[in-house]
């Protein structure tokens, strides 16, 4: 089978040098404070895939939108229907992973509203390459095959001495309170991340130093039992400079379920005192889920490394398009969370995108666990080679 992505292109730039890549997320740098803890992690790695032929029994997902940071190609293998394991050489079974269900470029599977892909438990090692596993259901938990995009990181790999950054796996979901373990817990403030179980599903992830108004965040279930969603629901500052992110999880029902997670959050800045290496993403909060004309989110929660205003606009009940100029590149993955699902369990998934006049044009799809299109608020983050 092909793994040439099938969709409509126009005006884009298709000879890529082999990256250096950022998350998106090139930060202000943010004082430590608190008791220090050592949260580097031994080396900075980082790779990521678009799963784009999900049917195929295994294959090397296209050059445009795979990347590693040790220049060996990633590969995936489909062991059974919608499991899959995708290997990243030279990567650790540390650190931290997103995942996201988009669409292919099989016919034979195409993308439907409703499906979403998890992290299948922790991550393990063979011939020097990661193993991750990936399941991903349909709207009634059962397993279907479909493409997603994944990205794996290490360390403060996309940010460099210049950068603040923090992520963490909520391992340990019926625990009340505890540090998690330092393997998957990184803050670029030196001080440990922290998890609180509030109630069934509901949990408080503390960002020390992240105490900022701006930003984004990234939240994937990483469970063993299929179905399960977990968003992010609010986050609030607190008075020694945390940021406390409240995570919601879910099972295929909509019923709030105890479940392991990964989290990530960083800070973009386009100060101009502010040293800025492997400048290369976007992120943006998408924050009127509900009708609304076209408009550009505030400046403090989106990040353009190509320069130009993010906007967003709502097509319909739960789908939207969020454009993203000046990027004009073919490649990189698209990350995307719900988020303030107070209320109700929704999710979002990434369907399509295009490029057009070097403009990125991003289609995200929420929907609601009987896979009913509903409007909901956002964050999309967008990884790319560095042209």
């Amino acid at each position: 089978m092909s793994s040439t992505p099938v969709r409509r292109v126009t005006d884009v730039r298709r000879t890529l040098a082999r990256p250096f890549v950022a998350l998106v997320l090139l930060m202000t740098t943010l004082a430590s404070f608190g008791t220090a803890t050592t949260l580097a992690q031994s080396s900075e790695l980082s790779a990521y895939v678009w799963a784009n032929d999900p049917l195929a029994d295994s294959y090397t997902p296209d050059e445009r939108y795979q990347f590693n940071s040790t220049s060996v190609a990633n590969t995936i293998t489909h062991t059974g229907i919608g499991t899959y394991t995708v290997a990243l050489p030279g990567m650790g079974t540390t650190g931290n992973i997103q995942i996201t269900a988009t669409s292919g470029n099989n016919e034979a599977a195409p993308f439907a509203i409703g499906h979403s892909c998890e992290i299948a438990g922790e991550p393990t090692s063979q011939n020097g390459a990661a193993q991750i596993g990936v399941v991903c259901t349909d709207l009634s938990g059962a397993a279907v095959d479909t493409g997603f995009m994944l990205l794996y990181v290490q360390g403060n790999t996309f940010l460099g001495a210049f950068g603040s950054s923090a992520y963490l796996w909520a391992n340990d979901p019926a625990a009340e309170s505890y540090t998690p373990e330092a393997a998957f817990n990184f803050n670029s403030t030196d001080v440990a991340n922290t998890i609180t179980r509030q109630d069934v599903g509901t949990y408080i992830a503390t960002l020390p130093g992240a105490g900022v108004e701006d930003g984004t965040i990234q939240v994937s279930a990483s469970n063993v039992y299929p179905g399960t969603s977990c968003t992010a629901s609010r986050w609030e500052l607190t008075a020694d400079g945390s940021k406390n992110v409240t995570v919601l999880c879910y099972d295929a029902t909509g019923a709030l379920v105890d479940a392991s997670f990964e989290l990530f959050h960083g800070v973009g800045s386009t100060s101009s005192d502010v040293a800025m290496i492997w400048a290369t993403g976007a992120y943006v909060w998408v924050n009127h889920g509900e009708a609304a004309p076209r408009y550009t989110p505030g400046a403090n929660f989106q990040y353009n490394a190509a320069g130009g205003a993010i906007e967003a606009e709502r097509q319909e009940a739960g789908i939207y398009e969020v454009y993203i100029p000046g990027v004009g590149i073919d490649g990189g993955v698209f990350l995307v969370t719900a988020f303030g699902t107070e209320t109700a369990a929704t999710a979002c998934s990434v369907r399509t995108w295009d490029i057009f006049e070097g403009d990125i044009i991003a289609s995200v799809n929420c929907f609601a666990p009987d896979g009913t299109p509903t409007d909901s608020r956002f964050m999309l983050s967008y990884t790319y080679p560095e042209a």
